[in-house]
């Protein structure tokens, strides 16, 4: 069921080019999935082995949201994306802001693409801002597009300058708390409709007159695109600005910057997010090197039945680094998905350790031992990205690792000793 419904919106998505085809697009969509949205989401959780906070919700969601009051804009600029979040309050809210009620039903078209078009700043004002505010993702990647754009920054939680036009787009229009889709793209489907939705973007992006670009900032989407093998999309050459790997892509006139970091879901210095903003801008790289190709870092789909549960992870830490001692909310000793391991070899081994798949680490920045970290994961195929680069001592990353793979956990036990607490 859900794999046909996303075959058909995938092949509606080849007529969309510009704003106006992309609302029709969304009506239809959102005609399409109300009537079902409990089994559609309940057909998408079995087909892809999605649970807890992976599961897709049923509420409706959307490809493409848009900023209020264009008139007076002077640029446009994309943010893609890859997976829409969801949380329990502010999304109660916005459901019935896009017009879908509780459960299956229809769908008030005109309340549904109101809030879409005029999503910056409805989101923030009338969601976030009543259960208690939040949006820091948004509020740092609308600051980043004023820095691509050459505009002064927006005062305010998730401000605007009316010279900016803002489209985020997302792969897919399909919402869960943790995004549980990526490591399924090997489906056909969600290949094939991550694929159309891109092509989609980079079509309406090529039909609006006013300047500006496409910004994608994630190692996910990074790995991803090239996979997509979009007909006219013309990649560049690889290059590093501030230890960061980028790529430039053509498209008819316009160009696309992808970043392989998460900017905007953790800290990342003034001073990089400014070179990245000038080289999005088309500035040369502070920090250019070529690379050969990384392996891509989304893992082919595992049946359900093969995903790790959150101990097995545990063990296998424990297994290299001893006991843990874990220090969890209120005090409380070893939670059930959060683990701290302060011990080790060498300096005192310090790794943490979240769910079944999540190790965070402190990797020790002297003799080239970040350089040779970033590439042993590359090479074992291990997702890794920086979570925190303020400290002089060591960088902390996340890396993802599946622990039923032999070579993510020979990863594991060569380098975990040799992180830092």
């Amino acid at each position: 069921m859900f794999q046909a419904f996303l075959n058909q919106r995938a092949q509606q998505l080849q007529q969309v080019n510009n704003r106006a085809s992309l609302a029709d697009w969304h009506t239809a969509y959102a005609e399409a999935w109300c009537p079902d949205a409990s089994a559609l989401a309940a057909s998408a959780n079995r087909t892809l082995g999605l649970a807890g906070d992976f599961a897709i919700r049923d509420e409706l969601g959307y490809l493409a949201v848009e900023s209020a009051r264009q008139d007076k804009a002077e640029q446009t600029w994309l943010l893609l994306s890859v997976n829409p979040s969801w949380e329990e309050a502010p999304n109660a809210l916005e459901r019935r802001l896009k017009g879908q009620g509780d459960g299956d039903g229809g769908v008030n078209v005109a309340d549904y693409q109101g809030y879409r078009s005029q999503y910056f700043p409805r989101w923030y004002n009338e969601t976030k801002r009543p259960t208690g505010g939040g949006g820091t993702w948004w509020n740092k990647a609308l600051n980043f597009l004023h820095d691509c754009a050459g505009l002064p920054r927006a005062a305010g939680m998730v401000g605007r300058d009316p010279r900016l036009d803002v489209i985020g787009w997302e792969l897919w229009p399909l919402h869960s708390p943790k995004d549980g889709l990526t490591q399924n793209i090997g489906n056909d489907a969600l290949r094939g409709f991550a694929a159309a939705s891109v092509a989609a973007a980079l079509r309406v992006m090529q039909s609006e007159q006013r300047p500006g670009g496409l910004v994608l900032a994630s190692p996910v989407g990074f790995d991803l695109l090239p996979m997509l093998a979009i007909p006219g999309l013309v990649p560049g050459q690889a290059a590093w600005v501030g230890g960061i790997q980028v790529r430039r892509y053509t498209y008819e006139t316009r160009t696309i910057a992808t970043i392989r970091r998460q900017m905007f879901a953790a800290w990342l210095s003034a001073e990089t997010t400014g070179a990245l903003a000038a080289w999005v801008q088309g500035a040369p790289p502070a920090q250019v090197a070529p690379q050969p190709p990384a392996p891509p870092a989304v893992p082919a789909p595992a049946p359900a039945a093969a995903q790790p549960a959150p101990a097995a992870l545990h063990n296998v830490v424990m297994g290299i680094l001893g006991p843990c001692k874990c220090r969890g909310p209120k005090g409380k000793k070893c939670p059930a998905n959060w683990h701290t391991f302060p011990r080790g070899q060498g300096a005192g081994a310090r790794a943490f350790v979240e769910g079944a798949s999540l190790v965070k680490v402190n990797i020790p920045r002297g003799g080239g031992v970040v350089p040779g970290f970033e590439a042993a994961a590359t090479q074992a195929g291990v997702h890794f990205d920086i979570n925190d680069d303020r400290n002089p001592t060591f960088r902390l990353y996340n890396v993802s690792v599946d622990v039923n793979n032999n070579v993510h956990r020979a990863f594991l036990a060569t380098w975990l000793p040799r992180t830092i607490a």
